[in-house]
């Protein structure tokens, strides 16, 4: 390899290139990894760079993705397990998941003294004769107060 290597630190190989940091140049470098030639400089950096890594798809294991599996279907979000083999269905803050046929289903757990929960607003007493009601429809807000005689 033509040139020094005053300080390499980390080191990666992908197909024929060798790539590596080097702290005394701050630099990301990468050449041949049989003959050396074409060295190139990737980046500079002002700190030491501490690794180097090659992300590429043929690097990336082959499987099949457990959250698209008609077994499992989540509404809100699916949780991939450890080796990739397995996933569960995980519900916001606040909600909790409910089984749908072969679907887990996120609903609001709103509690009795809660105005506001999930998407819709929740009737308030504000006197023993009056309750104040919010409703949406299309996206419009409609509020009202209803007179209990």
């Amino acid at each position: 390899m033509a040139g020094s290597l005053p300080h390499v630190f980390a080191v990666s190989l992908f197909e024929d290139w060798v790539y590596w940091t080097d702290w005394n140049t701050h630099t990301v470098e990468k050449a041949r990894k049989y003959t050396g030639e074409q060295r190139t400089v990737m980046g500079n950096n002002t700190h030491r760079p501490y690794d180097v890594r090659v992300y590429h798809p043929y690097r990336q294991p082959r499987s099949e993705n457990p959250c698209s599996s008609h077994h499992l279907t989540c509404s809100h979000l699916c949780l991939i397990a450890p080796g990739g083999q397995q996933a569960s269905c995980q519900c916001p803050d606040h909600f909790i998941g409910i089984m749908v046929g072969f679907k887990v289903q996120c609903v609001a757990d709103c509690s009795s003294t809660q105005f506001r929960c999930g998407d819709h607003e929740k009737s308030v007493r504000h006197k023993t004769t009056q309750v104040h009601k919010t409703q949406f429809i299309d996206e419009v807000s409609l509020s009202f107060i209803q007179v209990d005689e």
